[in-house]
């Protein structure tokens, strides 16, 4: 199965959900282990279970329920997170990629500043996040969040940035 990450081509599994933007379709990574159907993601690689500490380059760190690297190739990564109720990622940027986020289990919701926006997911929907932009994950339910994560296509960085709350 192909993800296409930024595309809603009848070929995307994501598609039959209306999630998403309506352009060009162009698959950018192939994964094992996603259902389309049940929107779930099979652990491939990764711990699993337990609380996550996740050091980022800035090298601070910040806890999730859990963080699990799905596939890494130069230039793009799959990452599945699950976050607690309260939980969050710390605000920032990328210098070159795009995250594009997959909620899997929610609702969601991603921060974004510059303009200050709130964007909420519910499972099946995905939302594109562009380089440059300062942005957060958030958790603000009162059930667990899980979302798959693609960043690319390119050099991945985590910045750190100054955060107000939204």
């Amino acid at each position: 199965m192909r993800i296409y990450a930024t595309s809603m081509g009848k070929n995307n599994p994501l598609a039959a959900s209306g999630a998403g933007r309506d352009t060009a379709t162009r698959p950018v990574a192939k994964a094992r282990g996603f259902d389309k159907d049940t929107m779930s993601v099979r652990v491939l690689a990764g711990e699993k279970g337990g609380r996550m500490a996740k050091a980022n380059q800035s090298g601070a760190a910040y806890t999730v329920a859990n963080k699990e690297t799905i596939a890494k190739v130069p230039g793009l990564q799959a990452v599945g997170f699950t976050m607690d109720p309260g939980e969050s990622t710390p605000w920032h940027y990328h210098s070159v990629v795009t995250d594009i986020f997959f909620c899997l289990a929610g609702p969601m919701e991603v921060h974004l500043q510059g303009p200050s926006e709130v964007v909420t997911l519910a499972c099946g929907e995905r939302y594109d996040v562009a380089p440059e932009r300062v942005h957060r994950a958030v958790n603000s339910g009162a059930g667990a969040v899980r979302y798959l994560l693609l960043q690319g296509v390119g050099q991945y960085d985590f910045i750190a940035a100054p955060g107000d709350a939204v």
